[in-house]
C-alpha cells in the first residue's frame, strides 16, 4: 500500500517541474537574445576641401567615414551621409569607393555599409558660382551622419562632420574665398545692314564677379576686330557705376579696344558704329568680340570670354546680320501722253535741222 500511495505524488512533482522548465525555456526564447548582441556602432567623419577658391573655379571635398565599433553599420532605410551645398557653390558630382553617391540640386547622399573597424571615402566636387551681392569672406560647410548605433536596423544617431585641419572638434570645413571678377558681354545690333549705310553694335561687359576688375596696363579687357565688310566709323563707352574707360580703333588691324574698371555688380556699355561696305551685298557679316578679365586676382588678365548675341537662344553665338544691296536710284518714266509730245518735239527738232542743211 506505501508503494501505490507514493506513486502518484512522484508523477506530480515530475510534471510540476517539466512544466516549470517549458515555462522557462518559453521565456527565454522569447526574449531572445539582446539587440546587436552586445555589438555597437560608432560612425565619425572627417571632411577636407582644396581649390583655388575664386568665382568660377572647382573645390574638392573629401569626406571620410570610419565605424569605430564592434558591428557592421548596414545599409538602412535612409542615406548613412548627407550634405548639402551653401548657396555660393554649385553641385558638378559626387562618387564613393564603396557604397553609392547621389546628387540632388545641390544635394549630396550617400548609402551603403561600413564594416567594424572600417571607412569608406566620398568625395564632393563643386563649383564656385558665388555672384555680385552674395560674396562671404568665408565659404563654410558640414555634412551629416546617421548611423545605427545600437545595431537594430534604423538610423537612429547622427554625427557632424569634422573639419581635421583644425583643432575644435565636429566643426565646419572652411575656406577663404577671394573675392574676384567675372566678365560676360553680350553684343547686339541696330540698323539695317545696307550697303553705304551704319549699323551699330552695343555690347554689355558685366562684372558678376565679387571683385573689382581692374585695368591692366599690358591687355585691353576688351577686343573686337570689324568684319571686311565693314568701315569703321566711331567707339564710345559708359560706365554704369563707374568710369567709362578708354574705346580706341587701330586701323592696321581694324580692331576696336577698351581699357578700364568695372566694379562688383557693373557693367559698361560700348556702342561701336560701322557701315557697311559697297560689294558685300548677300553677304553674312559675322562679329564677336572677347573679354579679358583677372580671373585669379593677380592683377594681369588670364581669362577670355566671347560676346554673345542675345537675340538667339545658343549661349556664346557671334552677331550675324546679312548685308543688303545699296538703293539704285530710280530713272523717271513718261506717260503715253508724254511719250507723244516728246516724240512731235523730236521730230519737229529732225525736221527744223534738216531744212538748215538744204538752205545752207
Amino acid at each position: 500500500m506505501a508503494q501505490s500511495d507514493s506513486s502518484p505524488v512522484q508523477v506530480k512533482r515530475r510534471s510540476a517541474f517539466r512544466a516549470f522548465g517549458l515555462l522557462v525555456t518559453a521565456s527565454i526564447l522569447a526574449a531572445g537574445p539582446a539587440a546587436g548582441g552586445g555589438l555597437t556602432v560608432n560612425v565619425t567623419g572627417t571632411k577636407t576641401v582644396s581649390g583655388v577658391f575664386y568665382v568660377g573655379s572647382a573645390v574638392f571635398y573629401t569626406v571620410v567615414l570610419t565605424n569605430g565599433g564592434t558591428g557592421l553599420q548596414g545599409d538602412n532605410p535612409g542615406p548613412e551621409f548627407t550634405d548639402v551645398l551653401p548657396s555660393e557653390l554649385t553641385l558638378v558630382g559626387a562618387s564613393a569607393n564603396f557604397g553609392t553617391a547621389s546628387t540632388s540640386g545641390n544635394t549630396v547622399n550617400w548609402n551603403g555599409q561600413i564594416p567594424a573597424g572600417g571607412s569608406i571615402t566620398i568625395t564632393i566636387t563643386a563649383n564656385i558660382t558665388a555672384t555680385a551681392g552674395d560674396c562671404p569672406a568665408v565659404i563654410s560647410n558640414q555634412g551629416t551622419i546617421f548611423y545605427d548605433a545600437d545595431v537594430n536596423g534604423t538610423n537612429e544617431s547622427t554625427a557632424l562632420t569634422d573639419d581635421p585641419g583644425t583643432a575644435a572638434a565636429n566643426d565646419p570645413t572652411s575656406f577663404t574665398f577671394n573675392r574676384t571678377p567675372l566678365l560676360s558681354a553680350t553684343k547686339g545690333v541696330s540698323g539695317t545692314p545696307r550697303e553705304f549705310q551704319n549699323i551699330s553694335y552695343t555690347v554689355v561687359i558685366t562684372n558678376s564677379g565679387c571683385g573689382a576688375q581692374p585695368d591692366d596696363p599690358n591687355s585691353p579687357e576688351f577686343s573686337d576686330f570689324l568684319s571686311p565688310f565693314l568701315t569703321f566709323v566711331s567707339a564710345s563707352a559708359v560706365g554704369n557705376p563707374g568710369p567709362a574707360g578708354t574705346a580706341t580703333f587701330d586701323p592696321n588691324s581694324a580692331g576696336v579696344t577698351w581699357n578700364g574698371t568695372i566694379p562688383s555688380g557693373g557693367t559698361v556699355t560700348l556702342t561701336i558704329v560701322a557701315m557697311v561696305n559697297f560689294g558685300s551685298a548677300g553677304q553674312p557679316i559675322t562679329n564677336q568680340g572677347v573679354v579679358s578679365f583677372d580671373l585669379n586676382g593677380d592683377g594681369t588678365n588670364d581669362t577670355g570670354a566671347v560676346t554673345d548675341d542675345p537675340a538667339t537662344p545658343a549661349p556664346g553665338d557671334p552677331t550675324v546680320v546679312i548685308a543688303q544691296a545699296a538703293f539704285l536710284a530710280e530713272t523717271p518714266t513718261l506717260s503715253g501722253l508724254g511719250l507723244s509730245v516728246l516724240a512731235i518735239a523730236l521730230a519737229g527738232t529732225a525736221l527744223l535741222l534738216l531744212r538748215r542743211r538744204r538752205t545752207a
